[in-house]
């Protein structure tokens, strides 16, 4: 099949017409008239700047620029054959993401975030609670044997980090222990 360059290239040549004087009346350089006809669109600008050259070219030949336009951008379309790498160029791996996916993420980052707050919360709310002995028991929840007789008010004291704690209760002598993380005592 002909290609565009071939077919501009016919029709120049049966107007028995010279590329330098397509140049003069279209003002188009020379070069750039014979990278059209030989069909080497890479070394060209940018479409919008070929197609005014073609529309300038098919003027000084009386030929159709619907068709000459149609036939470019059918051309135009076809993928190149991929060209080896420059040595300077370099491939760009980057992608572009649309701003929906990026508010998805940055949605989806709150929400977690939300809900490790609130576990938290709970978990500080749960820690500052003081149980009865009967709370306790129904809850699970480990309590060594007491330190001291027992007699007056329990109290339970839970630790989220190792701690060092000193105590007193009531008359009896202080006492100072450590209480490693999530662990109960009881006074």
């Amino acid at each position: 099949m002909e290609t565009l360059g071939q077919y501009l290239k016919k029709e120049r040549l049966l107007h028995n017409a010279k590329i330098q004087d397509v140049s003069a009346a279209t003002k188009i350089p020379v070069q750039t008239l014979q990278k059209i006809e030989s069909d080497d669109w890479s070394q060209l600008p940018a479409a919008v700047f070929v197609k005014g050259f073609l529309k300038s070219y098919c003027h000084f030949l009386g030929l159709n620029t619907q068709d000459v336009l149609l036939r470019y951008d059918q051309q135009s379309i076809i993928p190149k054959v991929a060209q080896p790498l420059k040595e300077n160029q370099k491939v760009s791996t980057q992608k572009n993401y649309p701003l929906y996916v990026w508010a998805g993420i940055l949605t989806l980052a709150a929400i977690i975030f939300l809900f490790f707050i609130s576990k938290k919360s709970e978990d500080i709310e749960t820690a500052t609670k003081l149980y009865s002995p009967m709370e306790a028991t129904e809850l699970n929840i480990p309590m060594p044997a007491p330190w001291y007789s027992e007699q007056g008010i329990q109290y339970y004291l839970r630790s989220y980090d190792s701690v060092w704690v000193k105590i007193q209760v009531d008359e009896f002598p202080v006492v100072s222990f450590p209480m490693d993380a999530s662990t109960y005592k009881s006074f």
